[in-house]
């Protein structure tokens, strides 16, 4: 998976991550988790990006710096690095910026890899600050960050 992003609380047992809970021998790249919230009631398993792999590969991901653990006032306090299952900060001042989602030199192209293309896949929706799929039906998308 590469170039997508997530925005709601994500809630569950185990396996819990704000990208995708459980990711076997898959790639994550480019992806950005800009949940407020992410809970897991037996507190395993759990990260900004994902909460369990299994030979998985994260490649150059992010993760939104004052996002919740277990709907408590903890927030992942450390920017370990894009290739973490926490990913690395992104700031509110970053993720509401078409500038930053435009920079290419934020995306990785190791593995395969591409920037995120705003010009045949993706708009900036300045009302919500977010990139949105170009031509989906109106309604279908809900890009909001709480």
């Amino acid at each position: 998976m590469e170039n997508c992003y997530a925005t709601g609380d994500v809630s569950g047992e185990d396996c819990v991550g704000g990208v995708v809970g459980y990711n076997c021998q898959g790639t994550l790249e480019n992806c950005v988790a800009l949940n407020p919230n992410i809970k897991n009631t037996v507190n395993l398993s759990l990260g900004r990006i994902r909460g369990l792999n299994s030979g998985d590969i994260l490649i150059n991901n992010y993760g939104r710096n004052n996002m919740k653990k277990n709907d408590s006032g903890t927030t992942w306090t450390t920017d370990i690095g894009p290739g973490d299952k926490n990913g690395a900060n992104i700031t509110t001042a970053n993720w509401s910026d078409a500038n930053w989602w435009k920079n290419t030199s934020n995306w990785s192209t190791v593995n395969g890899g591409s920037a995120w293309d705003f010009i045949n896949v993706w708009d900036w929706n300045s009302t919500t600050n977010l990139p949105i799929l170009r031509n989906m039906p109106v309604g279908t998308q809900n890009p909001v960050v709480q």
